[in-house]
């Protein structure tokens, strides 16, 4: 199936769409782009793959430098599931996985481990590494530019992250849940490159108030990649660009990137 093309300006498109017959860039970097980049990685989503996933220009380097990191962020969601989920039984591809990454799953064990021996806390979830920070930035970039077409690195982009919020499904409440799940409200709110991706996900809804007035709302969806499994949302509020990720359901993420004036 083909990617979902992109009708920007042709002197943006090698930044936000890979072509193996063309120059490109990486979007992290900004070197020539010699690979692609699937968005979200696949190491967070289940056999059989969705078709069409997302795809952004990368250099090998960049690439293949957070595969570590991925591995360590989803044996966190999974061992924290069995921690959580009394029936939770680990896929094969989860077994798969523990055993070829030995060490990595014996290191988050310690970690759930030393979480619930704390003599303040006996909260497991409250799990926090650079890696998992480093590895929800990557992905938001990546959603970013795929569905914005801004955020890749240039000269004439000098925004850099600005906070990463993100909380284990046990440790939300209500009102979290709710705030994260929302949809955007891009009422009032200037529209983004025209012909970028995200355009797909823009809808106007026609409602009434209790008063019986008719009132427009213009909402971004959510981009469900595979059920239960990875969804994101992603929008530029002025300077401000907003990117929110579930992952299985149980890793909850906020990423925001901020132009430097």
């Amino acid at each position: 199936m083909k990617q979902r093309n992109p009708y920007v300006d042709n002197r943006i498109l090698h930044r936000i769409k890979y072509d193996r017959d063309s120059y490109s860039e990486c979007i992290y970097c900004g070197e020539k782009a010699d690979s692609r980049e699937h968005v979200p990685s696949k190491v967070f989503i289940r056999k059989p793959y969705p078709e069409n996933l997302s795809i952004v220009p990368s250099c090998s380097k960049c690439n293949s430098g957070y595969s570590l990191d991925e591995i360590f962020v989803y044996l966190c969601i999974e061992k924290l599931k069995k921690c959580y989920y009394q029936d939770y039984e680990f896929c094969n591809e989860t077994i798969s996985r523990i055993e070829k990454y030995q060490n990595i799953a014996a290191e988050v064990d310690s970690l759930i481990k030393n979480l619930q021996n704390q003599t303040l806390s006996v909260n497991p979830y409250a799990l926090t590494d650079y890696r998992i920070s480093n590895v929800l930035e990557k992905l938001a970039l990546g959603h970013a530019v795929y569905e914005l077409s801004i955020g890749y690195k240039s000269y004439s982009w000098s925004g850099k992250c600005n906070s990463i919020f993100y909380k284990f499904l046990p440790n939300l409440c209500a009102d979290e849940i709710e705030e994260i799940d929302s949809c955007f409200n891009l009422n009032d709110e200037l529209l983004p490159e025209i012909g970028s991706r995200i355009y797909d996900k823009i809808y106007i809804i026609k409602a009434k108030t209790d008063e019986g007035m008719e009132f427009s709302l213009c909402l971004l969806d959510w981009i469900d990649v595979q059920d239960k499994a990875y969804r994101y949302t992603c929008y530029v509020f002025g300077s401000t660009i907003i990117v929110k990720i579930v992952i299985f359901e149980f890793l909850y993420a906020v990423i925001t990137f901020e132009e430097n004036p």
